[in-house]
């Protein structure tokens, strides 16, 4: 990725939920974590849904600072092994018939768990190298460093689960410096760890790679494709301006900080370049936040959320804010949208 790239992308919220957990294993309340960095925590609750790269990072170190934990995203990794996290993706991945073959679908179809950060399959004279490239705008920061460590972690626990063996990497690399104890980095990778790297990456052996998966079922394995191709073509045609602009909206919406200048700032541009990009996309910021409000309004009014609340989560000012918004873009109350709702859940 060039250096002068901005921070895009998002994550699916089920990979953001184990930050959460982890938050309230140590007693604070996961909704107000959310609601300090102006993160919908509802919008969590969807585990389909996407959450902005920008909002995750906001959300990581926001929990990395309340927990104080030098190995914040070791500690993450070990949800790969959480059979609640499991999805088709996963299952996917489980039914390949060996590990090299799992590894390679995963690269190619990691879009279906996110479109920030990067995995790439290097090959090498007697295996693999597996990279991990995280958008620039993290470089050189502590998050950066958590992010990169859980990725590589929950590759390798993920390689144990989907083998069913104590495998090991070679060798582990990281670009960030040496922490001040590593003791826990040589217990998870179970080899030589390296720091001050060009890349963070790892190296894989030939005769791993090679090994068969004990879940292995071609017929499963292309039901689950199936499933996950079929999720990536729902994606939005253009990953685009405008898709960045929502992603970074939906984040910005609560907190009452989501305007135009914000947002620019946010993807690395000027207000005017905003503007003439998105006008070239044939849309605007202003139609764009408006078309994001409704959509959320009405997925907030079926899930029964107080008025107040959705009215905070949208950012309007007051609830006679949003109930004027509401009857604009349905011609209906936001009331009589919740009875509609209420009354198609008990047909």
């Amino acid at each position: 990725m060039p250096d002068s790239a901005p921070l895009r992308g998002g994550s699916a919220a089920r990979l953001v939920s184990p930050l959460l957990r982890l938050a309230e294993a140590q007693g604070h309340d996961p909704q107000e974590v959310c609601r300090s960095v102006g993160i919908a925590w509802h919008g969590l609750q969807n585990p389909d849904s996407t959450v902005a790269s920008e909002a995750v990072e906001r959300l990581s170190v926001h929990v990395a600072a309340l927990l104080g934990d030098p190995n914040l995203g070791l500690r993450l990794a070990r949800s790969a092994s959480d059979v609640t996290s499991f999805d088709p993706g996963l299952m996917m991945l489980m039914a390949c018939s060996c590990l090299e073959e799992s590894l390679q679908r995963m690269e190619r179809l990691q879009a279906y768990w996110t479109d920030g950060a990067r995995i790439s399959l290097l090959p090498l004279a007697d295996g693999l190298c597996l990279r991990h490239e995280q958008p620039v705008a993290a470089a050189a920061s502590e998050y950066q460093r958590h992010t990169e460590e859980a990725a590589l972690a929950k590759v390798v626990h993920g390689i144990r689960a989907l083998t069913g063996s104590a495998a090991r990497p070679r060798v582990v690399r990281f670009r960030h410096p040496a922490p001040a104890d590593t003791h826990e980095h040589q217990a998870v990778f179970g080899c030589e760890v390296r720091f001050g790297a060009s890349h963070s990456e790892l190296e894989l052996s030939a005769e791993l790679l090679k090994a068969p998966l004990p879940h292995a079922n071609e017929a499963y394995r292309s039901i689950f494709q199936r499933q996950v191709e079929r999720a990536l073509a729902s994606l939005p045609a253009s990953s685009g301006l405008a898709l960045d602009v929502r992603r970074a909206a939906e984040a910005a919406l609560v907190s009452g900080r989501c305007s135009l200048a914000s947002t620019a700032r946010a993807l690395g541009m000027g207000t005017r370049t905003l503007q003439r990009r998105l006008q070239a996309e044939g849309t605007s910021f202003g139609e764009l936040i408006d078309a994001l409000r409704r959509e959320l309004a009405e997925a907030y009014l079926e899930q029964e959320l107080p008025i107040q609340e959705i009215t905070w989560q949208l950012g309007f000012a007051a609830p006679s804010a949003f109930h004027h918004a509401f009857k604009r873009w349905t011609g209906k109350t936001p009331e009589q949208a919740r009875a509609a709702y209420a009354a198609r859940r008990t047909d």
